[in-house]
């Protein structure tokens, strides 16, 4: 092995027990941490919080929102976000090759790999559906294939075309601006 490829296959940044890295992000009554450390620090910070927030807030977490995630292994939710590492335990990160602009020459490199963020696309149909906007139904031509279609909203009956239309358009816009960052705009265009 080259002494290039050692320095490239070496990790920029050694991980061990002694390196914490803790992040808070707060909305409303929602909130994440992200701990970039042991397991057994993550538990014992849940193990805080949630012992503030019963003992001396009075408060109670919801059980079905409350949890460690390890974000290498599964996605992270948070306020109709889907938050997933940027690669899968036990893989190293991608490899590339790239042609300097200035030299001309190759050069190979790590990718530079972020925390990917997904809209929770279940999530969306399942509010959709609730608020009366769209049903589930069999595909026509199928007999176990579930779809959904838009349905009829009955207290818009009374308005013109025009505010029909623009009544529609602000609720798109509205999930098209609030989902505008995500990785998967494939499934955004799908419930458009």
């Amino acid at each position: 092995m080259t002494l290039v490829n050692l320095m490239v296959e070496t990790p920029s940044m050694a991980h061990d027990d002694s390196y914490v890295r803790v992040n808070y992000v707060r909305y409303a009554d929602d909130f994440i941490i992200g701990v970039e450390g042991s397991l057994t620090i993550a538990r014992a910070i849940m193990a805080e919080v949630s012992e503030f927030i019963t003992v001396t807030l009075g408060l109670k977490l919801n059980d079905s929102k409350t949890g460690i995630v390890s974000a290498t292994e599964a996605p992270c939710g948070f306020l109709g976000y889907l938050f997933r590492g940027p690669y899968k335990k036990g893989s190293s990160r991608g490899m590339e090759t790239i042609i300097e602009p200035n030299s001309g020459r190759e050069v190979r490199r790590r990718k530079k790999e972020r925390m990917s963020i997904f809209m929770d696309y279940s999530k969306v149909l399942k509010r959709l559906e609730t608020k009366g906007f769209i049903t589930k139904r069999i595909m026509p031509g199928t007999n176990d294939v579930v779809g959904y279609r838009g349905t009829f909203r009955g207290n818009l009956i009374n308005l013109d075309h025009a505010d029909i239309l623009r009544y529609y358009s602000t609720v798109i816009r509205g999930i098209y601006n609030y989902y505008q960052i995500v990785n998967n705009m494939n499934n955004l265009a799908r419930i458009i």
